[in-house]
């Protein structure tokens, strides 16, 4: 009986280890207000006073999850969005890599194939997460988008190892 509830309860909390849910609720150019509205309906909240390079941790969260995640968002001068990050960080490389996994098929039935030239604009842009040791790479038709979902070897036990990113046009 015990073992049962072990595994039990090992299902459950990998089911809610997406800490937040699969699609990021953001999209480039959207307003600072719009950003953190959007993100606290997900349950996080803003790191300190107001940043050009911001961070949104998790705030308010009741019940269980496996890992932790975080926003970093990039506002141009306008403050408007340039560059959003979805940080998480889960206590093995085999939970994180079903994450990964989990978030690569999302994109895959969102987006479609991963292309090339898509992955070629990430290798330009050269902002991979460091420690990266998978990526896949997708463009959102009809923009500049660029989303990469990237499985991270983490340096320290701070880092994430699961890290998703849209970049845009003006990014760098």
């Amino acid at each position: 009986m015990r073992l049962r509830v072990v595994l039990l309860l090992a299902a459950v909390t990998l089911e809610c280890a997406s800490n937040s849910s699969l699609r990021i609720p953001l999209s480039l150019g959207q307003n600072r207000g719009q950003v953190e509205a959007a993100l606290e309906n997900q349950n996080y909240c803003r790191d300190g006073s107001r940043k050009q390079s911001q961070s949104y941790l998790r705030c308010h969260v009741k019940g269980l999850e496996l890992g932790e995640s975080w926003f970093v968002i990039d506002y141009d001068k306008e403050q408007d969005v340039m560059r959003v990050r979805r940080m998480e960080r889960f206590p093995t490389h085999q939970d994180a890599t079903k994450r990964w996994n989990s978030l690569v098929a999302e994109r895959s039935e969102e987006l479609g194939e991963e292309s090339p030239e898509a992955r070629e604009a990430i290798a330009i842009l050269d902002q991979a997460p460091a420690g990266a040791v998978l990526w896949k790479v997708w463009r959102r038709v009809g923009s500049g988008v660029l989303n990469a979902i990237y499985l991270v070897k983490p340096r320290t036990e701070m880092d994430p190892n699961v890290v998703e990113v849209l970049y845009g046009s003006k990014t760098r």
